[in-house]
């Protein structure tokens, strides 16, 4: 568990946790001037600021053990076990501040240093060594339901919310409100690139999808925004979420597909090019593989072309795109193209 001191204006003066101790230190107008990390990690900053306030220069002094910590949201039991060096380590699939990962788990094979069942779903604080393997974790807690929003949370670094009663999700701006926006105080803060990942209640158990927008994502809940289940947010110092991962176990809200031939989602997950002749043809899929072929849903187009000298592709076009309705657009021979539909890149073709 991390814990944190305030010196009596509210700064930060003191992080603490089993492995590791930060102490700050500030100029008279509150500006920080140090920064000493100690314990698994020795590294210190000092830094400088011009007469604006802004920081002109930083000065690193010491060096990391190869220890640090991060956020660890498991999607996915264990996938392997392998045996090195006389331990074991397991292999899990997870969500941490660099995005959907794979991280290795360690365990002594005398059990010196034993492994307790990692469950998916849950949010750990990890210890990572030099070789970026996990040496211990340690579970959060659910935060606390009076304290579901950014002025509370963002001391702990992260948010992780059991949503037990159907509440509805709504995106206003760069923040997420969980039920009214005008009737309550839960809500969490979207950086601008915060990622965003969502397992739908008819998705799998460890199937979670990245968005790169909060509409999207609350789209991909189902019918509606109402909701059911776990909110993890990871947080930086202001309160402001730079990963979201919403899983979702609301059924109520499954999507019915009455008609297996037109897909339920037609968000768009995959974009596949493919160049015929002087043509460029593009297909669109959802997240469950399914071709999206409904020429009345309109789609936001980019092209991309590249030719030999230049010093990297140049966006040549852009509109609407109806699927089967817009023609297809022309390549000239020699020249590479990809586009871009409704925010997702499609792989390059060469004509």
């Amino acid at each position: 568990m991390t814990r944190y001191t305030h010196d009596a204006a509210g700064q930060r003066i003191e992080t603490s946790s089993s492995t590791l101790t930060t102490v700050y230190g500030y100029d008279s107008v509150g500006n920080l001037l140090t920064q000493a990390t100690s314990g698994a990690s020795e590294i210190a900053f000092s830094y400088s600021y011009n007469k604006n306030g802004y920081i002109t220069y930083a000065v690193v002094v010491g060096k990391t053990a190869g220890s640090s910590e991060s956020m660890v949201y498991l999607t996915s039991g264990i996938k392997s076990k392998s045996l090195e060096n006389g331990d074991y380590i397991y292999t899990y699939e997870a969500i941490t501040k660099d995005g959907a990962v794979t991280v290795n788990s360690f365990e002594s094979k005398d059990n010196s240093t034993p492994r307790a069942n990692l469950v998916l779903g849950n949010l750990y604080e990890g210890t990572f060594d030099k070789n970026n393997v996990i040496t211990e974790m340690e579970k959060q807690a659910n935060t606390d339901s009076g304290k579901w929003n950014t002025k509370h949370y963002k001391d702990d670094g992260y948010a992780f919310l059991n949503v037990a009663n159907v509440s509805e999700l709504t995106a206003k701006g760069a923040t997420l409100w969980i039920d009214d926006a005008a009737s309550n105080d839960k809500y969490i803060l979207l950086d601008e690139d915060c990622k965003i990942f969502v397992r739908a209640s008819d998705d799998d158990e460890d199937d979670y999808t990245e968005y790169s927008n909060i509409k999207s994502a609350l789209r991909a809940l189902g019918e509606d925004s109402n909701f059911t289940g776990t909110i993890a947010a990871f947080v930086d110092d202001a309160g402001i979420a730079t990963t979201l991962i919403l899983n979702d176990t609301y059924k109520a809200n499954d999507k019915p597909n009455t008609n297996p031939s037109k897909p339920a989602s037609t968000d768009v997950d995959s974009v596949k090019l493919t160049i015929k002749g002087s043509k460029g043809l593009i297909e669109l899929f959802n997240k469950k593989g399914d071709a999206l072929t409904d020429t009345t849903v309109k789609h936001s187009f980019e092209l991309y072309q590249y030719v030999g000298g230049q010093n990297n592709y140049v966006k040549v076009d852009e509109g609407d795109y109806f699927y089967g309705v817009t023609p297809a657009f022309s390549v000239d021979a020699g020249h590479s193209y990809y586009v871009v539909i409704d925010g997702v890149q499609s792989n390059i073709a060469r004509a």
